[in-house]
């Protein structure tokens, strides 16, 4: 299905976290994730502000998200 990207699923197999905007399928897959970082389409301002909040996490937590 073109509205679950392969991407996503890998990602989601390896415990990588997703940063995506809320397209296609995308909500669905990640709505019961604890950490996620989905923001609406075109918005540049959210989407930086999800990835630097992550980046600004400490190890263990950034552990603890990639484990889940």
């Amino acid at each position: 299905n073109e509205s679950s990207p392969l991407s996503v699923w890998e990602a989601l197999s390896l415990g990588i976290p997703v940063f995506s905007t809320n397209v296609g399928d995308i909500n669905k897959l990640l709505k019961n994730r604890s950490f996620d970082f989905i923001c609406n389409t075109r918005d540049k301002k959210v989407f930086f502000e999800r990835i630097k909040k992550f980046h600004s996490l400490n190890k263990n937590k950034k552990i603890l998200i990639t484990n889940k």
